[in-house]
């Protein structure tokens, strides 16, 4: 039976339900289109699939898709075309499909940021053979009985390892949780211990109260964008102010509330110079497609290190979807923070928030990372690829360069170039000059004056710039001459406010 793959159109754009994995080399998976009013009625369409360059193109009628293989990729891009009569054609937003390699018996390398990892933990495992430790199940409620080597009593609750017949050692706890009849659900581990002999293990392991990812449960998609901060178009290493986007994706959110850059390219984020204990929002993100999750639970994870001990109870990581809220409170003595939500069916919105409480101040908090992802339990974190990442940032944000795009002179002095976007965005802009760019003409540099801007489609916008002469000697560039625009600078805001 084929997978089902739905997608949502809705006003010429598409929505993913990203729940669903897609194995790049399988063709068994039919998308299923829900098609909004404006496409509801159009018999043929075109499903064009962008793969490294080279495109596909699938006519179909009706509502479903049969999805075609595409090898050696990780992500695809999906438009709808169709026409509409002669002179009257749709198309959607271009949707980028995220593709997985598993089970292609390939090798690809440089894509593996676990390099190493999974021969340890295999390596690891395979000692579980060799008899050093032998773990049985628990036979009565609330005992357990741990067989080691000769000459060692076991009492219930502790592992004692034996590293000779007769002796016992105490380096290392292993506490497991039992019941009647059941194998051990969960297992902590502090100092230097391993594990041997045949067991089973459900749930999560943890050590030194880090999570570590049993084999089933390595990672799950981070709904946050940028969340190891590697993505700065802005170019600052400081940010401050209300209501202001810092490194990509992150608003602050109180007018005392600041971020820094720091060597190793992490960030800190604090509340500065505040006279007085009270709850501040200082960094969030919010995510966009959040109507796909209504009714889910999801949850947040975060790498951190506090300034210093004071700053202890004065911040909490929360999930907030405009009805309410789940926080929990940083610890000096932890570098990592856990919360989980379900998500209202009647919900505005999903922000992840790092905000003060009650009795917060003056506190700053550095973040390696932070992470949210559908499911109660937090898997590892696994940046994306900064190709990737950058890709999925220019939804939001664009800083544009001026420099060598090219047209012709269409209006009596006005330059009206049409400038191709480095990627789609998520609606119509906010376009800001930061620097006139110089217009190239018959061998003259002449200055301009950017005096509007006009949107034409979601990757495509265009610019009139009014041409001023330096001199009365410089010609006057006629019509349909062709120029150069060069040293110039906008940038272009589709952010979430």
């Amino acid at each position: 039976m084929p997978n089902i793959i739905k997608i949502k159109e809705e006003a010429n754009r598409l929505y993913y339900d990203y729940k669903m994995p897609i194995v790049c080399g399988n063709t068994n998976y039919v998308i299923k289109f829900d098609f909004g009013e404006d496409w509801a009625d159009v018999t043929t369409k075109t499903a064009v699939f962008e793969v490294a360059g080279k495109k596909i193109y699938c006519e179909f009628t009706g509502d479903t898709l049969n999805m075609p293989a595409m090898p050696n990729a990780y992500t695809c891009k999906l438009t709808l075309l169709c026409s509409i009569g002669d002179d009257e054609a749709y198309q959607t937003e271009t949707l980028p499909l995220f593709l997985s390699q598993s089970d292609l018996g390939m090798e690809v390398e440089t894509m593996d940021p676990f390099k190493g990892y999974y021969t340890s933990l295999l390596n690891s495992i395979k000692k579980c053979e060799s008899g050093e430790i032998t773990v049985q199940s628990a036979t009565t409620a609330g005992t357990a009985n741990y067989a080691t080597t000769a000459g060692n009593a076991t009492t219930a609750g502790t592992a004692n390892y034996a590293t000779t017949a007769g002796s016992a050692t105490t380096a290392g706890t292993a506490t497991f949780a039992t019941t009647a009849g059941t194998s051990q659900t969960q297992v902590s581990l502090s100092g230097d211990e391993s594990i041997s002999g045949q067991k089973n293990f459900t749930g999560l392991l943890k050590k030194n109260n880090e999570v570590v990812p049993n084999v089933k449960q390595v990672s799950n998609e981070n709904l946050l964008l940028n969340g190891d901060f590697s993505v700065n178009q802005r170019n600052e290493t400081s940010y401050s102010g209300e209501n202001v986007y810092s490194v990509d994706r992150w608003k602050l959110g109180n007018e005392l509330a600041t971020a820094t850059e720091n060597s190793d390219g992490s960030w800190s984020f604090g509340i500065s110079d505040a006279t007085s204990a009270g709850e501040r929002e200082i960094v969030m993100q919010t995510v966009e497609n959040y109507k796909t999750l209504l009714g889910e639970k999801v949850t947040a994870s975060i790498s951190y290190s506090l300034t210093s001990e004071d700053v202890a109870g004065q911040v909490k990581l929360s999930i907030y979807d405009g009805v309410s809220s789940t926080g929990v409170t940083l610890s000096a003595t932890n570098t990592s923070a856990v919360v989980s939500h379900t998500i209202s069916s009647s919900a505005t919105k999903l922000s992840v928030i790092l905000h003060t409480t009650s009795t917060g101040k003056n506190c700053m908090v550095k973040i390696n990372w932070c992470k949210l992802e559908v499911g109660e339990n937090a898997t590892l974190f696994v940046p994306r690829h900064p190709a990737e990442e950058l890709w999925l940032c220019q939804r939001y944000y664009q800083n544009l360069k001026l420099e060598g795009q090219t047209g012709t002179i269409l209006l009596t002095s006005t330059f009206l170039p049409v400038i191709i976007l480095n990627n789609c965005m998520r609606t119509t802009p906010t376009m800001t000059m930061v620097k006139d760019p110089i217009i190239l003409g018959n061998g003259v540099n002449y200055t301009v004056n950017a005096s509007y801007f006009s949107k034409i489609n979601y990757n495509l916008v265009q610019i009139a710039l009014q041409i001023y002469r330096e001199t009365a000697e410089d010609p006057v560039l006629p019509i349909w001459d062709l120029c150069v625009l060069r040293n110039g600078n906008m940038t272009l805001d589709a952010e979430i406010y």
